[in-house]
């Protein structure tokens, strides 16, 4: 079971790698398509729409990436602490029973030739007694970490049922609204399941040679997508080619973004 959650853990923090992608190219987009709506004006209001629902589309994936960040939260805290800790557990219930294993034959042989009627070696009978009290706190610890693996079984699976049901809801509803394009059942979604929203730039991505390195904190409420100057036409470049040398590659909404 261990297992299975690790491989869904895994695949929460792809979506929300790959989704944060998609914001960083979105904020690209958005910000060349109000930069050309204002170097062409005949086509100022259709660059201008698009570039708002670019906006738009941006700031409903923050909040589903806030969504998707408290849901890895509460699966790795169910994966690397709760799942490992019983697991520990379990292995020392397990050594325990193979001492006391060890230690009950040791204990019953010696005390099987210790009721033989030739034997009178004080030494031995000594040794028996020994081994008796090897297996009883053998014994002991066997049982008190018996107890302590049902104990904490029975709260691994109430704990994993009430984590499960918090996060499945809170994916449901978020990933529902967020592509339904329901910004208002979104915010009211994060609200109900007391998320607190946060920049994509702030999420821990895994160290890889495909993922976006991360970026410097924004907030939100500061978040503008205002266009860049207009830039003149080179020499080889004219309007009629569609084409625009922007003097800033890789630069969106003001914010310096690695090469995809």
């Amino acid at each position: 079971m261990q297992k299975q959650y690790r491989v869904l853990l895994d695949a929460v923090r792809q979506f929300s790698v790959n989704l944060t992608k998609t914001v960083h190219s979105q904020r690209q987009l958005a910000g060349q398509l109000a930069s050309l709506g204002q170097q062409q004006p005949e086509l100022t209001e259709e660059f201008a729409y698009n570039a708002e629902i670019q906006r738009s589309s941006v700031l409903n994936a923050e909040l589903l990436l806030s969504a998707l960040e408290t849901v890895y939260q509460g699966l790795s805290t169910l994966v690397h602490h709760t799942f490992e800790d019983t697991m520990l557990t379990i292995k020392q219930m397990n050594s325990a029973r193979i001492e006391f294993d060890a230690y009950r034959k040791e204990a019953q042989a010696l005390k099987a030739v210790s009721k033989s009627p030739n034997q009178n070696d004080p030494s031995h009978n000594r040794r028996a007694e020994e081994a008796a009290a090897r297996f009883s706190v053998c014994e002991e610890n066997f049982s008190r970490l018996k107890s302590a693996v049902d104990a904490k079984l029975r709260l691994l699976h109430e704990n994993r049922v009430r984590v499960m049901q918090h996060n499945l809801l809170l994916l449901h509803h978020a990933t529902s609204a967020y592509f339904s394009g329901d910004e208002r059942k979104l915010e009211q979604t994060l609200k109900q399941f007391s998320v607190k929203t946060i920049s994509p730039y702030n999420l821990p991505i895994p160290r890889s040679n495909n993922a976006v390195s991360r970026c410097n904190t924004v907030n939100r409420s500061q978040t503008s997508y205002e266009p860049h100057p207009p830039v003149p036409y080179t020499n080889e470049q004219s309007p009629q080619s569609g084409t625009i040398n922007d003097p800033h590659p890789g630069i969106a909404n003001g914010h310096q973004l690695d090469a995809q």
